[in-house]
C-alpha cells in the first residue's frame, strides 16, 4: 500500500482504483447506510482500516458516485442511480456519466472514442507525458482507464482488439450501428464534413456521383465512415428521384 501511495502522490490526482471498485463502495454506502454512512462503518464493510478505505473512497470521489462531509460518506445522484437503479437503462447512462466524472478519464477517451484502443503501454506514455503523470503511476492509470471504460460500457474487445464507442446524446454509438443511422443523423460525426469544391486546408474532398464531403485524411475511421456516409446520401437520393 506505501507503494501505491506514493505513485498517487507524485503526479497529478487521479483514480488509484478503477470505476468497479468506486461502483462497490457507492453500493456498500447504500445498502449499509442506505446512501448515507460513517467511514468506519464503511471501511468495515469494504475489509479495510480507514486509512486505507480512505483510498478507495478518494477514487469514488474521482467518478461523482460519493460525496464526503468530515466523517460521513454520502451517495451522489449518480451513485444512487447506479447502486439502486430503477431500470437498466438508467444505470447504463449514469455508468457513462460517472466514467465521464474523472476528467482524466474523459478527455483520454475523447481522443479515442469511435477508434481502436492502441497498445496500454502507448496509453501509459500518453498520460506520462501529456497528462503529466509519473512514470511510476501510469501504468496502473492506463490500467484504470481501460478497464474503467469497459466498465462503463465504452469499450468492448473485437477480435485481438479494444473497441471504443462514440458517446452521442450521453448513450454508446458503435460503429456497426452508425451504417443504420438516419442520414441527417450522420452529417454530425465527427471528422464527416459536409464539402464544397473548394474544400478545406487538412482536409481531403471524397466524392461520388457529383456528391463530396470533406474527410480528416489521418483518420481511417472517419474516411470508411465517409465512403459508408457517401453511399448513403446517393441512396437517398436515388428514391427521392423515384
Amino acid at each position: 500500500m506505501e507503494q501505491k501511495r506514493k505513485k498517487y502522490r507524485s503526479g497529478i490526482r487521479y483514480p488509484m482504483y478503477d470505476l468497479a471498485d468506486g461502483i462497490k463502495v457507492a453500493n456498500l454506502v447504500s445498502e449499509l447506510g442506505g446512501g448515507r454512512i460513517e467511514i468506519s462503518v464503511l471501511a468495515e464493510g469494504l475489509g479495510y482500516k480507514v486509512s486505507t478505505a480512505t483510498h478507495h473512497i478518494n477514487s469514488a470521489k474521482h467518478f461523482g458516485l460519493v460525496e464526503q462531509s468530515r466523517n460521513i460518506i454520502v451517495n451522489t445522484e449518480i451513485g444512487d442511480k447506479i447502486s439502486s437503479p430503477i431500470s437498466s437503462e438508467e444505470k447504463a447512462v449514469n455508468l457513462i456519466k460517472a466514467f465521464q466524472s474523472c476528467g482524466i478519464f474523459a478527455n483520454l477517451f475523447e481522443r479515442y472514442q469511435g477508434k481502436t484502443l492502441p497498445d496500454i503501454k502507448i496509453i501509459a506514455n500518453l498520460l506520462q507525458r501529456e497528462y503529466k503523470l509519473s512514470s511510476a503511476a501510469k501504468n496502473s492509470a492506463a490500467e484504470n482507464f481501460i478497464s474503467s471504460a469497459k466498465t462503463a460500457g465504452l469499450i468492448k474487445e473485437i477480435g485481438n482488439e479494444l473497441k471504443c464507442a462514440m458517446i452521442k446524446d450521453g448513450r454508446p454509438i458503435w460503429e456497426d450501428e452508425i451504417s443504420e443511422m438516419p442520414v441527417s443523423k450522420q452529417k454530425t460525426l465527427p471528422s464527416i464534413i459536409p464539402a464544397t469544391e473548394e474544400g478545406v486546408e487538412g482536409f481531403e474532398i471524397y466524392k461520388r456521383d457529383g456528391l463530396y464531403i470533406l474527410i480528416n485524411p489521418e483518420n481511417p475511421d472517419a474516411i470508411k465512415r465517409g465512403i459508408r456516409f457517401l453511399k448513403m446520401l446517393q441512396s437517398k437520393e436515388d428514391i427521392d428521384e423515384e
